[in-house]
């Protein structure tokens, strides 16, 4: 209405002064008519407005939660991934070891091989000589036919196990390539979860700084607003009617701040400092309204000089944890090279201690 109200003046003004009041009582009307067209236009526009910004924060909030259930699945698949290689390592050492084992028992079997020849031809060597001997030999003769037959037994039976090792050697070998290759691919599975969890990574960064870009004016404006209303005296609005929630654990930055979104981002020097202020803003709100409605005025002009420095405060430290997130996809960084300071825990601009005086 005070919009409306200076631009009919204005415009009324104008008039007087193209048309020296001529005939002005008769245009006033329809400079009036045109005013309000206007006013509508723009009243019309700032709730598309309104209503865009409504729609890119909610889509802004699904993609930071699909972002986060996303790199909570990349992180179990990628520590799957890991335990998957770890034991494929191991099985490939394991396999090393039975190669190297049936390496070993190849040559005992090749000493044993060599042991039943040499027990074969002293065999037949005593049965040689048995016979020259004649009838006194005999015996001696088919003791060492038995001797050479064992020794035949004992070689051919090595040559089995022999050939059943060369198996066991193969497969352990064919074994060992077949879990370098699996590595290869789970080693790429890795690279793979990394390269997607990175992405996802930059996904939730670029809507956490749409989120906190866009709360930055909705706060702004829901301290605007109860300075506004606090022009009305005693009849301004109860602080039910405000913009935002009256506690700054129920609007979206309050949630996003104790929720599990903004768990990546509680390391950052900017994030702790930025509590104090936020609450401060709700609660600077809500005084302004409650020492309009009570008709202090005296009272109601310090708070409204505080929350000035309270919004300065809260502006500071939601740019400065913006900053802080953007940081890495610029590549020139901050313009000197060096991060903004942090906040003083001190410093008395959260609103806080002066709500709490000025109550």
């Amino acid at each position: 209405m005070d919009n409306c109200d200076s631009l009919l003046a204005y415009l009324s003004g104008r008039a007087a002064q193209e048309l020296g009041g001529i005939a002005f009582a008769t245009l006033d009307p329809a400079l009036e008519a045109i005013a309000g067209e206007v006013l509508g236009a723009i009243r019309a526009r700032e709730d598309a407005t309104v209503d865009r910004i409504e729609q890119i924060r909610d889509l802004a909030n699904r993609l930071d939660s699909n972002s986060y259930r996303v790199n909570r699945v990349l992180e179990t698949t990628s520590g799957a991934a890991e335990a998957i290689g770890t034991v494929f390592a191991s099985s490939r050492a394991s396999n090393q070891s039975l190669v190297g084992s049936v390496d070993a028992v190849v040559v005992l079997l090749a000493k044993v091989t060599n042991i039943a020849r040499s027990t074969n031809i002293l065999a037949l060597n005593a049965a040689i000589e048995a016979n020259r001997s004649g009838e006194e030999g005999k015996g001696f003769n088919v003791v060492a036919s038995e001797v050479r037959e064992v020794a035949k037994q004992l070689e051919a039976l090595a040559a089995g196990i022999n050939q059943e090792l060369a198996h066991i050697g193969q497969n352990a070998q064919a074994s060992m390539e077949r879990t370098d290759r699996l590595g290869a691919e789970v080693a790429n599975l890795e690279e793979s979860c990394a390269d997607i969890s990175a992405l996802s990574r930059e996904l939730r960064d670029h809507t956490t700084l749409m989120q906190l870009r866009t709360t930055l004016e909705t706060h702004s404006n829901h301290l605007a607003a109860a300075c506004r209303e606090s022009a009305k005296g005693t009849s301004a609005m109860e602080p039910g009617g405000l913009p935002l929630a009256l506690e700054s654990d129920a609007c979206r930055l309050g949630k996003w701040y104790s929720g599990d979104q903004s768990l990546p981002y509680r390391s950052h020097r900017w994030f702790g400092e930025l509590n104090r202020p936020h609450n401060g803003l709700h609660e600077m709100a809500v005084t302004i309204l409650e020492a309009a409605r009570a008709g202090e005025a005296d009272r109601l002009a310090g708070i409204i000089a505080a929350a000035a420095a309270v919004e300065e405060r809260f502006r500071e430290c939601l740019e400065g944890l913006v900053e802080e997130i953007d940081l890495p996809y610029r590549s020139g960084g901050t313009a000197n090279g060096v991060h903004p300071p942090a906040p003083s825990a001190d410093d008395d601009r959260c609103g806080v201690a002066r709500v709490g005086a000025a109550r």
